[in-house]
This record gives structure tokens, C-alpha cells and sequence, in this order.
């Protein structure tokens, strides 16, 4: 019996420990049949991205297009010779003669060379052009070629077209292997893009984005008289990049790469590039014959509420000729309607001279067509509106202030928005302290007739009228609305408040 008992104690002591030993364990072996599953899917993930063909179809497209087109990617490398101060006498003044003795006097100024990279694409191997921006190489005093195949050769002829900020560099060397251009007029939003460059001086560099939006202009397009109709896209572009290509998944230039905008200076997702499109046509005609011919209308234009206004014109220009007139507004261009004044400028720049096109001006509440033959752009445009003989528009009426009302002589604009005949001139009131009444009360929007029953026809008019009169007694307005309505309102001047 007392055996019995022993062993049973003994059982229970075991069974005991096994239940704590297993207690104990049960985390650690959790974790290991966790973390053996785990393997087990990841081994079975990596088994099944063999079968993903797309992605490797991707990837594998990537790469051909890169290898395709990356022996027609150059590197440029540019020195300009700037001038800069030298260390003057006072530099040394105060030295021990001893070391005065040691130190000549540099010569002053000195001369300097700063250097610049950027990125070009062979587009004809045969005679050795290279297509890149003029940015990159304007005003360069020496420019060297990096081939691919690390060939380094000096620049031959530069051809430049500023106003597309692009440029054709011609090089002499054997071997050469060229990107063929496409035609960006078919490359649409969504489009898989690389980008390939040297950034930075990393040549050969390429990267991946889409394109991510057409006809893009800037703001510095506008102020320096750019032609731009950029793509825009998210493939990383940093400075080097420019004139490198964007391509497309066929191995073709799509664009060249040439701007980014950002806050900073670096990348931020945005990167515009030239259509190849326009490219080659600038490209051509710079080969052919050393300049771009643009299409001119010879008149200064400013943007209008529908189209853009005629302000300045030559007289012996193509626009002069079809009969426009200073004043008029252009709202269309072939039956298209004018989107804004840059649109129109590019239009018409894109347009080789000799083109007939058709202008629908608005003039005295009138539209009508004209036939225009375009002439061809003066290289300098600046000048030869100063020096030719043209018409102008008188100076847009500045807005003037009396007795708290704000007024401005009517322009067609201004007659459409109040509702008079676009013929209509004369005073009207824009701003009334406070907004104006409504009714019969003082309100923008009111023409001026007469002043104390003497008839005014200008603003300036309006301001004389009421400097003579007495605020306190009063003046008697004369006023029409846009529905052809008169009347009259005695109005006071209190402070900065007119009182009808």
C-alpha cells in the first residue's frame, strides 16, 4: 500500500511539472508555429512572384527602353569666362615688408571660369546633331560633349532659338547612335514616361513618372516672351536634367526636359518638358536655316474679358492691312475662341508667315471677320515697335475719386458689364461708399450726363464740375442706366460720404 501511495505522489508531481513545464512553453512555441507559418507564406509569396507577369513584363519594359535609348543621351559640360574683382593694394596693406616682398599684386579684375552641366539626345547620327536646351548652353565660351561610351568631344556649330529655349549642337565622331523623336502631339495624360540625364553630374541617370499634364505655361513664359506648350510630368528632373529627353515606352523623345517648379529649388513632382513636337520643327528650321520664321500679326495686345484688345499697332503690319483697328477685341482665331492672351500669342508664333487665317474682332458692339495674311516676325520685337510707325490706344482710363465716388470713362468692357451699347462713352460711377442704395439711389453702374445741367462727357469733366460747386448746397446729377432710364439726384458731400 505505501508503494502505491509513493507512486501516486510521484505521478502526481510529474503530471504536475508537465502542466507547468507546458505553461511555460506555450508562448515560446506559439511564436515558433507563428513564425513557421509565417515563413510558410512567405515562401509561397516569393514562389508566386515568378507568375506575376505584368509586374515583370513592367520592369522588363523599364529596362529595354533604357538600354534603347541611353547611348543617345550625352553629357554637357559648359565654362563661362566671367570677370570678377581682384585683391586689390589694400588687401596687402599693413603686411611686414618682408612678406609684402613675398606677395605680387594680383591683376584686377580677375577672370574666372564657371562651370555648368546639363543633358542633351543625339537625334541624327549621320550629321552628328544633338538636340538640348539653349539655357544650357547660351553664352558659353567652351562646350564639351560626354559621349555614352565616355567619348569626350568639343562642340562644333550651336544653332539657338531662345524664344523655344531650345538649341542644336552638331558634333564630329563616329558611331553615333540616335533617339528617334515622337510625335508628343499624340501622347496623352497617364502615359508611362523615363527621364534620362545628369542630374547633378550623374550621367546615365533615369527615372520613372507619367505624364502628368499638357499645355502647361509659366509665369517667367510670359515675362520673357517664351514659346510654351510644356509637358508636365512626375519622372524626377533635377538640375543637370536639362535638355536631357522624356520617352515614351516605345523608346521615342516625347519631350525634352528643361524646367521644374518648385519652392524649394529641389524636385517636388512637378518637371516640365519641351513636345518633341515642337522640337523638331525648331530643330529643322534651325538647321535648315539658322533661324525659326514665326508668324506676326505686327500689334501689342493685352488680355480682355473675352479674347484679348488690340492696343498698339504698326502701320504697314498684316493686321493693319486686313483693316483692324487699335481698340478692337479679338475673340477668335480661325472659329476658335481665344482662351487667353498666351494662347493666342503661341498660336500665332506656331503659324508659319504666308498663313491666311481668320480674326473675329468685336468693334462698337460689332463682330465681324477679318482675313489676315501673317508676316514674319522681326527677331526683335521690342525694337521694331519702337522704331516703326504705329497707332496706340489711348491710356486705359484710370479710375478718379470726387466727392466719395469713384469714376472711370466707359470702355466696351465696361459698357457690356453695365448694360449699355458698347458705343457708349461717357462717365460712370464704379464705386459708391458703402455699395450704393439700389433703385433710383447712387449705384455703380450709373452714366453721368450732365452736372448742374452743363453736360459732361468725361470723368475729368465730372471732377471739375463738382470742385466748383458747393458740397454743403448740393449738385444735380444727371444720370442713365443700362435700360436707358434718366433722372436726376441732388447730391451732397458730408465728409467721405456723398448724400443723393
Amino acid at each position: 500500500m505505501e508503494s502505491i501511495r509513493r507512486n501516486r505522489v510521484s505521478l502526481v508531481v510529474i503530471v504536475a511539472a508537465a502542466v507547468v513545464l507546458a505553461l511555460w512553453a506555450a508562448p515560446e512555441v506559439s511564436r515558433r508555429w507563428a513564425y513557421g507559418q509565417t515563413q510558410g507564406q512567405t515562401q509561397a509569396l516569393r514562389e508566386a512572384l515568378p507568375g506575376m507577369t505584368q509586374a515583370r513584363q513592367l520592369s522588363e519594359l523599364y529596362r529595354q527602353v533604357a538600354r534603347a535609348v541611353s547611348p543617345a543621351v550625352v553629357e554637357i559640360r559648359v565654362v563661362k569666362h566671367v570677370e570678377g574683382p581682384g585683391m586689390s593694394e589694400d588687401f596687402f596693406e599693413g603686411l611686414p615688408p618682408e612678406l609684402r616682398r613675398r606677395f605680387a599684386v594680383p591683376e584686377s579684375p580677375r577672370e574666372y571660369r564657371r562651370q555648368g552641366l546639363g543633358s542633351g539626345v543625339i537625334v541624327d547620327a549621320d550629321r552628328g546633331y544633338v538636340l538640348t536646351n539653349n539655357h544650357v548652353v547660351a553664352d558659353a565660351d567652351e562646350v564639351e560633349i560626354v559621349l555614352g561610351d565616355g567619348r569626350e568631344l568639343r562642340a562644333g556649330n550651336i544653332l539657338r532659338d531662345p524664344k523655344s529655349d531650345l538649341a542644336v549642337i552638331q558634333i564630329d565622331a563616329d558611331g553615333l547612335v540616335a533617339a528617334e523623336l515622337a510625335d508628343s502631339d499624340q501622347a496623352e495624360v497617364g502615359d508611362l514616361v523615363l527621364a534620362i540625364g545628369s542630374p547633378q553630374g550623374l550621367t546615365q541617370t533615369v527615372t520613372a513618372g507619367i505624364i502628368s499634364a499638357k499645355g502647361r505655361r509659366t509665369q517667367r513664359g510670359a515675362v520673357y516672351g517664351l514659346y510654351e506648350n510644356y509637358l508636365q510630368t512626375d519622372a524626377a528632373i533635377n538640375m543637370g536634367n536639362s535638355g536631357g529627353p522624356l520617352v515614351d515606352m516605345e523608346g521615342r523623345v516625347v519631350g525634352i526636359n528643361t524646367a521644374i517648379v518648385t519652392p524649394t529649388g529641389a524636385f517636388a513632382g512637378i518637371g516640365l518638358a519641351i513636345p518633341s513636337s515642337l522640337a523638331r520643327d525648331v530643330m529643322t528650321q534651325l538647321i535648315e536655316t539658322g533661324e525659326v520664321a514665326r508668324g506676326y500679326l505686327g500689334i501689342s495686345f493685352e488680355p480682355a474679358d473675352e479674347g484679348v484688345r488690340v492696343v498698339a499697332m504698326l502701320d504697314d503690319a498684316p493686321a493693319a492691312q486686313a483693316g483692324m483697328q487699335v481698340g478692337d477685341v479679338i475673340v477668335a482665331l480661325n472659329g476658335e475662341p481665344i482662351a487667353d492672351s498666351q494662347d493666342f500669342r503661341y498660336a500665332i508664333g506656331q503659324m508659319a508667315p504666308g498663313t491666311e487665317v481668320t480674326l473675329t474682332v468685336q468693334r462698337d458692339g460689332q463682330r465681324q471677320d477679318l482675313a489676315v495674311t501673317l508676316g514674319q516676325q522681326p527677331e526683335n520685337l521690342e525694337e521694331a515697335f519702337g522704331m516703326g510707325r504705329r497707332q496706340e490706344a489711348p491710356a486705359r482710363p484710370e479710375r478718379v475719386r470726387v466727392w466719395g465716388l469713384s469714376l472711370r470713362d466707359l470702355t466696351p468692357e465696361l459698357a457690356r458689364r453695365f448694360g449699355f451699347d458698347a458705343s457708349t462713352r461717357g462717365p460712370v460711377i464704379t464705386e459708391v461708399p458703402g455699395g450704393g442704395g439700389g433703385g433710383l439711389a447712387l449705384r455703380p453702374g450709373l452714366l453721368i450726363v450732365a452736372v448742374n445741367q452743363t453736360e459732361v462727357a468725361t470723368a475729368q469733366d465730372v471732377v471739375e464740375a463738382l470742385e466748383k460747386a458747393d458740397p454743403k448746397r448740393g449738385a444735380v446729377l444727371g444720370l442713365r442706366d443700362g435700360e436707358g432710364r434718366t433722372f436726376r439726384v441732388l447730391l451732397r458731400f458730408a465728409g467721405d460720404n456723398p448724400q443723393p
